[in-house]
C-alpha cells in the first residue's frame, strides 16, 4: 500500500490532547514529529536512522515554514484524516519523505517501528502513539 499523507489543511483532532514546542526545521501539518534531545526541539520523524529518531511524539497539527517556528502536535485523540482504510494499523513510513505514515503491513526489514494508530474509518485515525525502539 502506499503512503499516507495527510493533508495539512485537513488535520483536525477530536477529544485528545495536544502540546507545542519549537520546530527545529521546517514542517508541515500532519507530519509526525519528535523533539531530538542534543536541543530540544522538534523535527520530522524518520524510521530509518535510529530509535530516537523513530520517537513520535504526536502529529503536527501546524504547518512550521522554517526553524525557531511555534509548532502544536496532538497526542491522542482522533484524527480527521482522508484516506484511510477501516480496522488498518498505521506506523511511522520509511521514505525520504520524512513524517509520513503507512501501513504496518509495509514494514521492512531496517525500519524503527512506531505505532501511530488506528484507522477506525476512511476519515478518522485513532492515535495510539507507541514508539517500540525495536528494528525489524
Amino acid at each position: 500500500m502506499a503512503d499516507v499523507t495527510l493533508p495539512a489543511t485537513t488535520v483536525a483532532v477530536a477529544g485528545g490532547t495536544a502540546n507545542h514546542g519549537t520546530s527545529g526545521e521546517a514542517i508541515l501539518a500532519g507530519k509526525a514529529v519528535y523533539r531530538k534531545a542534543a536541543d530540544n526541539l522538534i523535527y520530522n520523524a524518520d524510521s530509518n536512522t535510529a530509535a530516537a529518531d523513530a520517537d513520535v511524539l504526536g502529529i503536527a497539527l501546524n504547518s512550521a515554514p522554517a526553524a525557531s517556528q511555534p509548532i502544536k502536535w496532538a497526542e491522542t485523540g482522533d484524527l480527521t484524516v482522508s484516506g484511510l482504510t477501516r480496522g488498518t494499523v498505521y506506523v511511522l513510513a520509511d521514505t525520504a519523505d520524512l513524517g509520513l505514515l503507512m501501513p504496518a503491513a509495509d514494514l521492512l526489514g531496517s525500519d524503527w517501528v512506531t505505532i501511530i494508530g488506528l484507522g477506525v474509518s476512511a476519515t478518522v485515525l485513532r492515535l495510539g502513539i507507541t514508539a517500540s525502539g525495536i528494528q525489524v
